[in-house]
C-alpha cells in the first residue's frame, strides 16, 4: 500500500506518458505535467475528438484546458480517481469564440463545439423569406464571463477574412456541468442568427461591437489589493505556500466579489509550480538550487483598475 502509485509514476516517466500544458480559463495560468493519454488511436469520427487522461491524484479540475499536440483540449468530465491515478475525459476545442463583455473589453474562449440540430432541415421559413436554421452546442470553461454570455450573438465562421456566419447563445445551462470543487463546464446553445454589416465587426470577430475608443475609465485608487500570507517565505519540495487576496474600500472595510488578477515577476519562472483558485495562488518549487532566490508576486483586480500590492517571496531550503 506504501508503494501503490510507484508504478504509475514510473510509466509517467517512459515513453507512454506526455507532456502536457494544464491552462487555465484565459489561458494565462499553465504548468506543464506528464501525463497518459488512451484513445489516441481513434476508430470513428467522434472518438477522434475525445481522449481519457491519466494524471497524479490532484493535478486536474473540470473546465481547465491541456494544452496537448499543437491543440487546445477542454476537461468536461468529473476527475476521478482510484487512489493510484486521477482520470479526466477531455474534448477537442475546435473554435476560438470571442465577444465583448459589458465593460467593451474582448473575451476569447476555446470552445468545444457540436451539433445541436440532428433533426434539422437546415432552413426557417415564413411567407416572406427562408432562413437558414442551424443549432450548436458549445462547452466552455464555467468562469465569470461565460456565465455573462447569455443573448451574446457571436461568431462560428471558419473564414476569418469574411465571417457571415452569426449564431445567438440562446440559452446557457450552468448546473448541468458543476462539478464543485471539482470544477465545471457551460453547456451552451447557439441558434443560427443574421448578420448585420452596421454592427457586426468581421476584422475583430465580434458581433454588436462597441468601438471602445473612448476615455479610459481613472484607475479606482479607492480600492486598495492586499496580499496575505501566513509567511513571505516558500520551502523546496514542500506543499504550495498560499497567498490570499484581499481587497479594501476607501474606508478600509473589506470587499467582496472582485476577481483577482496575480502577476510573478521572476527569471525562473518555469522553475515555480503556481495555481489559483478563487481568492488564492499557491506556489511551490522542487529546484533546490533557487533555495535564497527571490521573486516578487503582484496583484490587482482582474480589470487592473485597483491598486496593485507587490509581495516579496523568498524562496528556502529545508532545514
Amino acid at each position: 500500500l506504501d508503494f501503490k502509485g510507484d508504478a504509475f509514476y514510473e510509466a509517467l516517466d517512459t515513453d507512454m506518458g506526455s507532456t502536457v500544458e494544464i491552462c487555465n480559463y484565459n489561458l494565462r495560468e499553465r504548468r506543464r505535467v506528464r501525463c497518459i493519454v488512451q484513445g489516441n488511436v481513434a476508430d470513428t469520427y467522434l472518438k477522434s475528438m475525445e481522449r481519457t487522461m491519466l494524471f497524479p491524484i490532484g493535478t486536474v479540475t473540470a473546465g481547465e484546458y491541456v494544452f496537448f499536440e499543437n491543440r487546445y483540449w477542454l476537461i468536461t468530465g468529473y476527475p476521478g480517481n482510484n487512489h493510484v491515478y486521477e482520470k479526466a475525459t477531455v474534448a477537442l476545442c475546435q473554435y476560438l469564440l470571442r465577444w465583448q463583455n459589458e465593460n467593451g473589453h474582448i473575451i476569447e474562449r476555446w470552445v468545444n463545439i457540436t451539433s445541436a440540430s440532428k433533426y434539422d432541415i437546415g432552413e426557417d421559413s415564413n411567407k416572406a423569406m427562408v432562413l437558414p436554421s442551424d443549432d450548436f452546442m458549445l462547452l466552455i470553461p464555467n468562469d465569470k464571463e461565460s456565465l455573462n454570455i447569455d443573448d451574446k450573438r457571436v461568431f462560428i465562421d471558419q473564414n476569418r477574412k469574411n465571417p457571415v456566419k452569426v449564431f445567438k447563445i440562446t440559452r446557457n445551462n450552468d448546473s448541468f456541468y458543476e462539478y464543485g470543487e471539482h470544477g465545471g463546464v457551460l453547456s451552451l446553445i447557439a441558434h443560427r442568427d443574421t448578420f448585420n454589416a452596421d454592427t457586426d465587426n468581421q476584422e475583430l470577430m465580434i458581433c454588436d461591437y462597441v468601438d471602445p475608443d473612448i476615455p479610459k475609465p481613472p484607475v479606482k485608487t479607492d480600492i486598495m489589493a492586499e496580499i496575505d500570507a501566513t509567511s513571505p517565505i516558500v520551502h523546496v519540495n514542500t506543499a504550495g505556500r498560499k497567498f490570499y487576496a484581499r481587497f479594501r474600500g476607501q474606508n478600509c472595510e473589506m470587499l467582496s466579489d472582485i476577481v483577482p488578477h496575480w502577476a510573478i515577476e521572476a527569471d525562473f519562472i518555469d522553475d515555480l509550480v503556481y495555481t489559483s483558485q478563487d481568492d488564492y495562488i499557491s506556489i511551490a518549487t522542487y529546484n533546490e538550487d533557487l533555495a535564497g532566490r527571490m521573486f516578487t508576486l503582484k496583484l490587482t483586480d482582474e480589470s487592473g483598475q485597483a491598486r496593485a500590492a507587490e509581495f516579496i517571496v523568498k524562496i528556502a531550503g529545508l532545514v
